[in-house]
């Protein structure tokens, strides 16, 4: 279901036309945006951090995590 969600909102961001939104819009999303990338951010940091201590870098042929 994340999955899901994640790809439809990668979808909905791609379609996105700024010039159609108003002024008091692009101050919306943009602070909605900066708000779910912080949330990213930091779910991508667990995710990295369990991927490491699982072993899957190395078990994929990666020399490090950064490089997987």
């Amino acid at each position: 279901m994340l999955i899901e969600q994640l790809s439809s909102l990668t979808d909905e961001v791609a379609a996105l036309e700024p010039w159609t939104l108003t002024s008091a819009e692009v101050r919306e999303v943009i602070a909605a945006v900066q708000t779910t990338r912080t949330a990213l951010d930091a779910v991508m940091s667990r995710l990295a951090g369990c991927a490491d201590d699982m072993g899957l870098p190395k078990d994929d042929g990666a020399t490090s995590t950064t490089a997987w």
